[in-house]
């Protein structure tokens, strides 16, 4: 069987392969994943106004009393408020700040060897922490990508508050710069917060800052050979 060749268009034949892969993510249930972690951040926005959810059905009730459960030590200060961080040139939303005082992330590991706390990154966990925190919700699996996840919450940490009618900036509360919190909100009624280390991911958005920089020189790295002049 012969089939007739044609002439590839980058442009049409993207599209098409575009238009497939989302079919596909479709049927794989990727939408509707996505679609459940925006109802679950719209429903924590609620809980932590004190107001009342909308049309909640029992499985959101469940979910967003873990979250209740989960975040009772968390007192909101800010939600969702855009940010910039004009030392990187990029801006974002953190999802929470909140005042915290309690156990740090190395409340219990006193009698731990200096080698060990290091090897987990843990050489400069406190034992006890007091004042505001960067917290990000996360209702995707958080089994990887934390180095990305700290870069993030270590660039909020360093920004300030923007108004992006206004151009006005504010600084943000005094906010902890070498630990962030993670709210992983999977659904399945359950929630469970996790330390995020910051000082790794702001050694993280340096050298993505570098990278970037690099990039643009890069660019000019390719020059045509010319023959020598005669």
């Amino acid at each position: 069987m012969v089939s007739a060749a044609r002439e590839l268009d980058p442009t049409s034949d993207r599209r098409a392969l575009d238009g497939i892969a989302e079919k596909l993510a479709a049927i794989g249930g990727a939408h509707e994943g996505r679609e459940r972690g925006t109802r679950l951040h719209g429903l924590s926005e609620f809980v932590d106004r004190g107001e009342v959810m909308p049309a909640a059905t029992e499985q959101d009730v469940a979910d967003m009393a873990a979250y209740g459960i989960a975040t009772l030590d968390l007192d909101v200060v800010h939600i969702e408020t855009l940010v910039v961080c004009d030392e990187l040139e990029v801006g974002g939303t953190p999802d929470r700040i909140v005042q915290y005082d309690g156990p740090g992330p190395g409340a219990g590991l006193a009698a731990m060897p200096a080698r060990m706390r290091a090897s987990r990154g843990l050489e400069y966990a406190p034992d006890w922490i007091s004042g505001h925190l960067i917290a990000d919700l996360k209702t995707g699996n958080v089994s990887y990508g934390a180095l990305k996840m700290a870069m993030q919450l270590a660039v909020y940490s360093r920004s300030c508050l923007y108004d992006h009618e206004t151009l006005i900036r504010r600084p943000l509360p005094p906010v902890n710069q070498d630990w962030g919190v993670i709210i992983h909100l999977p659904g399945a009624a359950t929630a469970t917060l996790y330390w995020i280390n910051l000082r790794v991911g702001w050694q993280g958005a340096q050298l993505a800052k570098q990278v970037r920089e690099l990039r643009s020189v890069g660019a000019k790295a390719l020059v045509p050979f010319s023959s020598p002049v005669t």
